[in-house]
């Protein structure tokens, strides 16, 4: 019997005890410096053999030479991020014949597999694929270089220097797999830039937790926007359909109200990287109880409920504003700053 590789569907029992998210600030940032810290230990290491012939190291190191070095190191460096991610496509996809994403965040490129749940087998195989291979192919060779020609030694240890600090992210989540989830049937949402593990347990299988039915509801529903963006769908179309959940889970008069936030929310001009945020918010926050001054609530901490009521109120000032006979790209110079 064929071992399974992933499952298209969350199954009974399991629930996200782990999750990671590379587009994060603090999460972000925290990489960023772990890969600084790694990428300035390679580049010592692949320093140290220089000692030894140094004197041809630096008569290699000319002007010219130097100007050769960069643009090649520069050239090899982005093909190497293209193999990186298109090798851990090539094992997913092996693995598993799912659809791929590819994409770059500003922390990181990334590949993904967003519609399906791995199992820990399939994911340490992907994760890792890049690091034991490129690893294999740098390190001999860095030692024919050594002895054959400096400056290419120079070029393909600053590469093999920023792999090995690029790959932070995926010796993480190894090291994850490894030490703590040990079982086999542990399962992992690879969306690209974000990774959930899950654990099972018998115990919750006729049990329900919040923050597993949260995310599984938050990733089907960004897969539909993915999927509606890859056939083509136009951004305002690409949101539309989150009009048509609400009409079926709430009454005309909360329609409304969400339609008036989509409303100013498309007139301000927000970036369209935070469309996905805003439908997330335009489906699971209760807005009508937001949308008079009486019933707003000053106290309230919730940034996405806040912004939706912000949206709706600007409806209110439109009126004023009419009233008084001031043009409407006055008003929507006046709330451009709610879009910042």
């Amino acid at each position: 019997m064929t071992e399974k590789t992933f499952e298209k569907e969350l199954p009974g029992g399991y629930r996200i005890t782990k999750s990671i998210d590379a587009t994060s600030a603090s999460f972000g940032l925290f990489f960023t410096l772990i890969t600084l810290i790694i990428l300035v230990l390679a580049l010592a290491l692949c320093a140290l053999p220089i000692m030894l012939r140094k004197n041809e190291f630096l008569e290699a190191f000319t002007a010219k030479n130097s100007i050769v070095i960069t643009l090649t190191f520069l050239a090899g460096y982005i093909v190497y991020m293209i193999l990186h991610e298109l090798t851990h496509g090539f094992a997913y996809k092996k693995l598993t014949a799912e659809k791929l994403t590819f994409g770059l965040s500003w922390s990181c490129a990334f590949c993904g597999v967003p519609h399906i749940f791995t199992y820990r087998k399939t994911a340490l195989i992907a994760v890792t694929a890049p690091l034991i291979l490129f690893t294999a192919l740098f390190i001999p060779a860095l030692v024919i270089t050594f002895f054959i020609s400096p400056l290419a030694y120079v070029i393909l240890a600053l590469i093999f220097a920023f792999h090995i600090s690029g790959c932070s992210g995926d010796i993480y989540v190894t090291l994850l797999f490894l030490l703590k989830y040990k079982d086999k049937n542990t399962l992992m949402n690879d969306t690209g830039p974000r990774m959930a593990i899950f654990t099972y347990n018998e115990d919750w299988i006729d049990t329900e937790d919040n923050s597993t039915s949260l995310f599984i509801k938050k990733l089907n529903f960004e897969n539909q926007i993915r999927n509606a963006k890859k056939e083509g769908t136009s951004r305002v179309s690409s949101t539309a359909f989150i009009n048509e959940n609400v009409s079926e889970n709430q009454n005309t008069e909360n329609k409304e109200v969400y339609q008036i936030a989509k409303k100013w929310y498309t007139l301000l001009k927000f970036p369209e990287r935070f469309d996905k945020e805003f439908e997330w918010a335009l489906e699971n926050t209760k807005l009508p109880d937001l949308t008079t001054i009486d019933n707003y609530d000053k106290t309230c901490a919730d940034g996405k409920a806040n912004l939706l009521s912000f949206l709706f109120f600007c409806e209110g000032l439109k009126d004023k504003y009419d009233k008084l006979g001031i043009p409407e790209n006055v008003l929507i110079d006046t709330l451009s700053d709610v879009a910042v």
